[in-house]
């Protein structure tokens, strides 16, 4: 019985001998599954998608860590962040054969506002400083 090793985007060649001299060989090429996002960071409530590659049969997106507390289709790999901003969350995904890849996503601190300080009375304007 063969079984890959964990080493990814390699050619294995099995051979199998008998005592009278005769064999056989086989080459196996082994993929690496792979985790791409559609952007490389997004701010809070961003919307992005994640694409696997390699592997073997379907796959199932998951989190190996939720920081923002965001979504993820478990098998489109749609992701949405969370509300919570200036954190990592970590998406993963799994081959049917149960391998695993990773992939961190910078959730930014998304958008702020700096009103200068200024008070202002209720239905007051200002001016950015």
């Amino acid at each position: 019985m063969y079984v890959a090793g964990t080493v990814g985007n390699v050619v294995d060649v099995v051979r199998v001998s008998e005592p009278d001299g005769q064999s056989a060989e086989a080459t196996v090429t082994v993929t690496s599954l792979t985790l791409a996002a559609t952007k490389p960071s997004t701010p809070p409530r961003g919307a992005l998608g994640f694409t696997a590659g390699g592997g073997s049969g379907t796959y199932a997106f998951s989190f190996a860590a939720n920081s923002s507390g965001a979504t993820i289709d478990r098998s489109s790999g749609a992701y949405v962040a969370g509300t919570v901003g200036s954190v990592v969350d970590v998406v993963q995904v799994t081959d049917s054969l149960g391998n695993t890849a990773t992939l961190g996503i910078p959730v930014t601190a998304g958008l702020t506002l700096n009103h200068g300080g200024r008070s202002l009375v209720p239905g007051g304007t200002t001016l950015p400083p």
